[in-house]
């Protein structure tokens, strides 16, 4: 079960990095396709070592394979928990975009996890020079949509201080 609050902290991650928020926004909308990458590579290991059991007959090596089964199955859960709470970060962060064509293109790239330009730009019906240029204008946008939240949280907490 996801807990909303992973979410926020996700949100909340990139909104502390003072640094850089555009590069840890960008970084977590990365993270979903590794997440995905990361689950399938288990749900692969896992049929693998089933399968592996299924031949085994004898009591001991069919135990020691069992555990790591259930080994790999938590962390294959983990793993889904982990890429659900950020991709529904992400979704939430791509959602605050006023451009329809900046939202759909992050949403091809992060959530459906599109990583050919040449398809982006078909889908979005522009060149792929301009998928790229409209992706870092995208960013941008997340960026100063997110500065403007940091901003109001920031004046929120001073105004609490001073009253």
């Amino acid at each position: 079960m996801l807990d909303p609050r992973m979410v926020e902290d996700v949100i909340d991650d990139v909104l502390g990095n003072k640094k850089d928020p555009l590069r840890l926004a960008k970084d977590h909308m990365n993270q979903v396709c590794e997440s995905r990458k990361r689950v399938e590579r288990l749900e692969l290991s896992l049929a693998d070592m089933v399968e592996e059991k299924n031949r085994y007959g004898s009591l001991t090596a069919g135990t020691k394979i069992i555990e790591k089964i259930e080994e790999k199955e938590h962390l294959l859960e983990v793993a889904k928990i982990d890429a659900e709470a950020t991709e529904k970060a992400v979704g939430k962060m791509i959602r605050r975009l006023n451009d329809k064509q900046q939202r759909d293109l992050l949403t091809y790239r992060y959530i459906a996890n599109i990583t050919d330009w040449r398809q982006i730009a078909e889908q979005l019906d522009i060149s792929q020079a301009a998928a790229k240029r409209l992706h870092h204008k995208a960013l941008a946008n997340i960026k100063k949509i997110m500065d403007k939240k940091e901003k109001r949280r920031n004046d929120t907490e001073f105004a609490g201080i001073g009253g």
